[in-house]
Protein backbone atom coordinates (compact mmCIF):
# COMPACT_ATOMS: atom_id res chain seq x y z
CA UNK A 1 0.00 0.00 0.00
CA UNK A 2 1.08 3.58 -0.65
CA UNK A 3 2.10 5.69 2.31
CA UNK A 4 -0.37 8.61 2.43
CA UNK A 5 -0.03 11.67 4.69
CA UNK A 6 -2.92 13.71 6.06
CA UNK A 7 -2.19 17.43 6.36
CA UNK A 8 -4.19 20.26 7.94
CA UNK A 9 -3.63 23.87 8.92
CA UNK A 10 -3.44 25.19 12.46
CA UNK A 11 -7.00 26.45 11.86
CA UNK A 12 -8.14 22.83 12.41
CA UNK A 13 -7.53 23.50 16.14
CA UNK A 14 -5.85 20.19 16.91
CA UNK A 15 -3.26 20.33 19.71
CA UNK A 16 0.12 18.72 19.23
CA UNK A 17 -0.76 15.58 21.21
CA UNK A 18 -3.79 14.89 18.99
CA UNK A 19 -1.81 15.57 15.79
CA UNK A 20 0.88 13.17 17.00
CA UNK A 21 -1.64 10.52 18.04
CA UNK A 22 -3.22 10.47 14.57
CA UNK A 23 -0.03 11.09 12.60
CA UNK A 24 -1.36 14.30 11.04
CA UNK A 25 0.88 17.09 9.77
CA UNK A 26 -0.02 20.73 10.43
CA UNK A 27 1.17 24.02 8.96
CA UNK A 28 0.77 27.13 11.16
CA UNK A 29 -1.08 30.25 10.11
CA UNK A 30 0.46 33.64 10.88
CA UNK A 31 -0.68 35.83 13.77
CA UNK A 32 -0.14 39.61 13.54
CA UNK A 33 -0.41 41.83 16.60
CA UNK A 34 0.36 45.43 15.73
CA UNK A 35 3.71 45.49 13.94
CA UNK A 36 4.76 42.02 15.10
CA UNK A 37 4.00 38.73 13.35
CA UNK A 38 4.16 35.30 14.97
CA UNK A 39 3.32 31.73 14.08
CA UNK A 40 0.00 30.43 15.35
CA UNK A 41 0.72 28.92 18.75
CA UNK A 42 3.48 31.33 19.75
CA UNK A 43 1.00 33.56 21.59
CA UNK A 44 -1.68 32.38 24.00
CA UNK A 45 -5.35 33.16 23.46
CA UNK A 46 -5.25 35.28 26.62
CA UNK A 47 -2.52 37.45 25.06
CA UNK A 48 -4.68 37.79 21.94
CA UNK A 49 -7.68 38.89 24.03
CA UNK A 50 -5.55 41.37 25.97
CA UNK A 51 -4.32 42.92 22.72
CA UNK A 52 -7.89 43.23 21.41
CA UNK A 53 -9.07 44.95 24.60
CA UNK A 54 -6.20 47.45 24.60
CA UNK A 55 -6.08 48.41 20.93
CA UNK A 56 -8.50 49.76 18.33
CA UNK A 57 -7.62 46.88 16.02
CA UNK A 58 -7.62 43.14 16.63
CA UNK A 59 -4.88 40.60 16.35
CA UNK A 60 -5.15 39.15 12.83
CA UNK A 61 -4.48 35.78 11.30
CA UNK A 62 -3.32 35.11 7.75
CA UNK A 63 -2.55 32.05 5.68
CA UNK A 64 0.95 30.76 4.96
CA UNK A 65 2.31 31.93 1.63
CA UNK A 66 2.86 29.65 -1.36
CA UNK A 67 6.53 29.07 -0.53
CA UNK A 68 5.65 28.02 3.00
CA UNK A 69 3.12 25.48 1.73
CA UNK A 70 5.69 24.16 -0.74
CA UNK A 71 8.21 23.71 2.06
CA UNK A 72 5.56 22.04 4.22
CA UNK A 73 4.73 19.52 1.48
CA UNK A 74 8.45 18.95 0.77
CA UNK A 75 9.18 18.11 4.41
CA UNK A 76 6.33 15.59 4.47
CA UNK A 77 7.56 13.87 1.31
CA UNK A 78 11.07 13.67 2.75
CA UNK A 79 9.60 11.41 5.44
CA UNK A 80 8.79 8.82 2.78
CA UNK A 81 5.17 9.63 1.98
CA UNK A 82 4.12 8.95 -1.60
CA UNK A 83 0.96 11.04 -1.39
CA UNK A 84 -0.45 13.95 0.63
CA UNK A 85 -4.05 15.01 1.13
CA UNK A 86 -4.30 18.50 2.60
CA UNK A 87 -7.48 19.95 4.14
CA UNK A 88 -7.72 23.77 4.10
CA UNK A 89 -10.01 26.14 5.96
CA UNK A 90 -12.99 27.30 3.86
CA UNK A 91 -11.85 29.37 0.89
CA UNK A 92 -14.55 31.93 1.81
CA UNK A 93 -12.78 32.57 5.13
CA UNK A 94 -9.11 32.60 4.12
CA UNK A 95 -6.64 32.45 1.24
CA UNK A 96 -5.11 29.24 2.57
CA UNK A 97 -6.80 26.98 0.02
CA UNK A 98 -5.68 29.18 -2.86
CA UNK A 99 -2.07 29.24 -1.65
CA UNK A 100 -1.98 25.50 -0.95
CA UNK A 101 -3.39 24.78 -4.41
CA UNK A 102 -0.73 27.01 -5.99
CA UNK A 103 1.96 25.22 -3.96
CA UNK A 104 0.71 21.85 -5.19
CA UNK A 105 1.09 22.97 -8.80
CA UNK A 106 1.19 20.00 -11.17
CA UNK A 107 2.24 17.51 -8.49
CA UNK A 108 -0.09 14.53 -8.87
CA UNK A 109 1.08 13.25 -5.50
CA UNK A 110 -0.73 16.05 -3.64
CA UNK A 111 -4.44 16.73 -3.34
CA UNK A 112 -5.80 19.91 -1.73
CA UNK A 113 -9.37 19.96 -0.38
CA UNK A 114 -11.37 23.11 0.38
CA UNK A 115 -13.05 21.91 3.58
CA UNK A 116 -15.82 24.52 3.41
CA UNK A 117 -15.43 24.50 7.20
CA UNK A 118 -13.45 26.07 10.02
CA UNK A 119 -11.95 24.85 13.30
CA UNK A 120 -12.86 21.28 14.24
CA UNK A 121 -14.99 20.91 11.12
CA UNK A 122 -11.68 20.63 9.27
CA UNK A 123 -10.39 18.16 11.84
CA UNK A 124 -13.41 15.89 11.40
CA UNK A 125 -12.69 15.66 7.67
CA UNK A 126 -9.15 14.61 8.49
CA UNK A 127 -10.46 11.97 10.92
CA UNK A 128 -12.73 10.59 8.20
CA UNK A 129 -9.82 10.49 5.74
CA UNK A 130 -7.82 8.58 8.36
CA UNK A 131 -10.67 6.07 8.70
CA UNK A 132 -10.73 5.52 4.94
CA UNK A 133 -6.95 5.05 4.82
CA UNK A 134 -7.08 2.51 7.63
CA UNK A 135 -9.79 0.72 5.66
CA UNK A 136 -7.32 0.09 2.86
CA UNK A 137 -7.83 3.06 0.51
CA UNK A 138 -4.47 4.28 -0.79
CA UNK A 139 -5.39 6.51 -3.74
CA UNK A 140 -5.36 10.21 -2.83
CA UNK A 141 -7.51 11.17 -5.82
CA UNK A 142 -10.21 8.74 -4.70
CA UNK A 143 -9.72 9.93 -1.13
CA UNK A 144 -10.42 13.51 -2.22
CA UNK A 145 -13.49 12.42 -4.22
CA UNK A 146 -14.92 10.64 -1.19
CA UNK A 147 -14.10 13.56 1.13
CA UNK A 148 -15.92 16.24 -0.85
CA UNK A 149 -19.51 15.17 -0.01
CA UNK A 150 -18.60 14.72 3.68
CA UNK A 151 -17.92 18.42 4.26
CA UNK A 152 -21.58 19.14 3.56
CA UNK A 153 -22.60 16.52 6.14
CA UNK A 154 -21.16 18.35 9.13
CA UNK A 155 -22.80 20.76 11.53
CA UNK A 156 -20.12 23.09 12.95
CA UNK A 157 -20.91 26.15 15.04
CA UNK A 158 -19.74 28.49 17.80
CA UNK A 159 -21.45 30.01 20.81
CA UNK A 160 -20.06 33.52 21.33
CA UNK A 161 -20.36 35.42 24.60
CA UNK A 162 -18.97 38.80 23.53
CA UNK A 163 -19.76 40.26 20.11
CA UNK A 164 -17.17 43.04 20.37
CA UNK A 165 -14.49 40.94 18.70
CA UNK A 166 -16.84 39.89 15.88
CA UNK A 167 -17.80 43.54 15.32
CA UNK A 168 -14.20 44.76 15.31
CA UNK A 169 -13.34 42.10 12.75
CA UNK A 170 -16.25 43.09 10.49
CA UNK A 171 -18.10 39.78 10.93
CA UNK A 172 -20.98 41.32 12.88
CA UNK A 173 -22.61 44.77 12.46
CA UNK A 174 -21.30 47.18 15.11
CA UNK A 175 -24.83 48.35 15.96
CA UNK A 176 -25.96 44.78 16.65
CA UNK A 177 -22.95 44.22 18.91
CA UNK A 178 -23.59 47.49 20.75
CA UNK A 179 -27.25 46.66 21.37
CA UNK A 180 -26.67 43.06 22.47
CA UNK A 181 -23.42 43.35 24.46
CA UNK A 182 -25.00 44.70 27.69
CA UNK A 183 -27.45 41.78 27.79
CA UNK A 184 -26.65 38.43 29.49
CA UNK A 185 -26.91 36.45 26.29
CA UNK A 186 -24.83 34.51 23.81
CA UNK A 187 -25.28 34.05 20.07
CA UNK A 188 -24.58 31.10 17.81
CA UNK A 189 -22.55 31.28 14.61
CA UNK A 190 -22.47 28.40 12.13
CA UNK A 191 -21.09 27.56 8.70
CA UNK A 192 -23.38 27.60 5.70
CA UNK A 193 -21.97 26.94 2.23
CA UNK A 194 -18.49 27.78 3.49
CA UNK A 195 -19.45 31.11 5.08
CA UNK A 196 -20.19 32.12 8.66
CA UNK A 197 -23.82 32.95 9.49
CA UNK A 198 -25.51 34.16 12.67
CA UNK A 199 -28.11 31.72 14.00
CA UNK A 200 -31.47 33.22 15.00
CA UNK A 201 -31.32 31.65 18.48
CA UNK A 202 -30.29 34.01 21.31
CA UNK A 203 -29.08 32.09 24.36
CA UNK A 204 -29.95 33.69 27.70
CA UNK A 205 -28.64 32.72 31.11
CA UNK A 206 -25.48 31.44 32.77
CA UNK A 207 -22.78 29.80 30.67
CA UNK A 208 -23.80 26.30 31.78
CA UNK A 209 -27.48 26.87 30.98
CA UNK A 210 -26.72 28.64 27.71
CA UNK A 211 -24.33 25.97 26.47
CA UNK A 212 -26.93 23.25 27.02
CA UNK A 213 -29.53 25.28 25.09
CA UNK A 214 -26.97 25.91 22.35
CA UNK A 215 -26.18 22.22 21.96
CA UNK A 216 -29.85 21.26 21.94
CA UNK A 217 -30.65 23.93 19.33
CA UNK A 218 -28.08 22.47 16.90
CA UNK A 219 -29.02 18.84 17.53
CA UNK A 220 -32.73 19.62 17.10
CA UNK A 221 -32.04 20.65 13.49
CA UNK A 222 -30.92 17.12 12.60
CA UNK A 223 -33.05 14.82 14.75
CA UNK A 224 -32.92 11.24 13.49
CA UNK A 225 -29.89 11.97 11.29
CA UNK A 226 -27.05 12.44 13.79
CA UNK A 227 -23.88 10.34 13.83
CA UNK A 228 -23.34 9.88 17.57
CA UNK A 229 -19.86 8.36 17.22
CA UNK A 230 -18.02 11.67 17.79
CA UNK A 231 -18.62 15.26 18.82
CA UNK A 232 -15.64 17.61 18.55
CA UNK A 233 -15.67 20.55 20.95
CA UNK A 234 -13.35 23.57 21.09
CA UNK A 235 -13.00 26.48 23.49
CA UNK A 236 -11.00 29.72 23.40
CA UNK A 237 -10.50 30.56 27.09
CA UNK A 238 -8.11 28.85 29.47
CA UNK A 239 -10.75 29.10 32.20
CA UNK A 240 -12.76 26.37 30.43
CA UNK A 241 -15.96 28.06 31.63
CA UNK A 242 -18.88 25.94 30.42
CA UNK A 243 -16.65 23.26 28.86
CA UNK A 244 -17.38 20.55 31.42
CA UNK A 245 -21.11 21.27 31.15
CA UNK A 246 -20.87 21.01 27.36
CA UNK A 247 -18.97 17.70 27.44
CA UNK A 248 -21.37 16.16 29.96
CA UNK A 249 -24.42 17.35 28.04
CA UNK A 250 -23.11 15.97 24.74
CA UNK A 251 -22.52 12.61 26.40
CA UNK A 252 -25.97 12.70 27.95
CA UNK A 253 -27.43 13.30 24.50
CA UNK A 254 -25.79 10.09 23.24
CA UNK A 255 -22.36 10.96 21.82
CA UNK A 256 -20.00 8.07 22.48
CA UNK A 257 -16.84 10.17 22.24
CA UNK A 258 -16.35 13.89 22.88
CA UNK A 259 -13.03 15.42 21.85
CA UNK A 260 -12.59 18.68 23.80
CA UNK A 261 -9.59 20.85 22.89
CA UNK A 262 -8.47 24.49 23.21
CA UNK A 263 -8.65 26.34 19.90
CA UNK A 264 -5.82 28.17 18.19
CA UNK A 265 -5.57 31.82 17.19
CA UNK A 266 -8.25 32.12 14.49
CA UNK A 267 -11.27 31.52 16.74
CA UNK A 268 -9.69 33.61 19.50
CA UNK A 269 -9.04 36.58 17.19
CA UNK A 270 -12.53 36.69 15.72
CA UNK A 271 -14.67 35.28 18.53
CA UNK A 272 -12.96 36.60 21.63
CA UNK A 273 -13.02 35.02 25.11
CA UNK A 274 -15.64 32.56 26.31
CA UNK A 275 -16.26 30.94 22.92
CA UNK A 276 -17.37 27.32 22.87
CA UNK A 277 -17.94 25.52 19.60
CA UNK A 278 -18.75 21.99 18.55
CA UNK A 279 -19.31 19.90 15.48
CA UNK A 280 -20.75 16.52 14.55
CA UNK A 281 -21.47 14.44 11.49
CA UNK A 282 -24.90 14.20 9.87
CA UNK A 283 -25.99 10.84 8.47
CA UNK A 284 -27.29 10.46 4.93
Amino acid sequence: MKKIAISVESTADLPEEVLSQHGFFSIPFHLTMGEETYLDGEKTNEEIFEYGEKHADLARTSAPNVNEYQEHFRRIKEKGYEGIIHFSISSFLSGGYRNALAAKGEDEGIEVVDSGQFSLGIAMLAFEAERLLKGGLDDIHELKRLSLPIKDKEDVSLMISDLKFMAKGGRCPSLVAKLLSPLPLKVSVYTKEGRLSLAPTLLLGSMGKAVRKYIDSRLRLHEGKIDFSLAALGYTSASRDGVEEAVNHLKSRGFREVLAVPTNATDACHGGPGVIGFGFRILE
